[in-house]
């Protein structure tokens, strides 16, 4: 990027939005970018949330509330509009936190399962 250019580039043709910007800037003070460390096991804790949902960005658990919220609204029978809206930005963020390591691709896919509700195809 040119100097001053407030976009940040990552691949090829994939910008980073300004939440990103902040994680990136307040990770990039330490030595690297921070991996959270996981476990295979997935264990629940005490109030009954997946260890893999602990210590999630903020800009992540904002995608996921959308989700959950959009999801609420069209399990219920009401139209909501936006719902595709909250799927691509929750999708992206996972995508995004995946590939800047900041979760793991198992977490990743944990979280796409949960909350997109995907199935990830297992390819033998």
């Amino acid at each position: 990027a040119a100097a001053g250019d407030e976009s940040i580039m990552l691949l090829p043709g994939h910008l980073l939005t300004s939440d990103w910007r902040v994680a990136m800037m307040r990770a990039s003070t330490k030595s690297e970018v921070p991996q959270v460390a996981l476990q295979d096991d997935r264990k629940n804790n005490a109030d009954g949330h997946c260890d893999w949902e602990q210590n999630l960005p903020e800009f992540l658990q904002e995608s996921i509330q959308a989700m959950v919220s959009a999801w609420d609204k069209l399990d219920r029978g009401e139209e909501y509009y936006l719902w595709d809206c909250d799927y691509c930005s929750l999708q992206s963020d996972i995508n995004n936190a995946e590939v800047n390591r900041i979760i793991s691709p198992e977490q990743a896919w944990y979280l796409r399962e949960k909350y997109l509700r995907m199935e990830r195809e297992v390819v033998e």
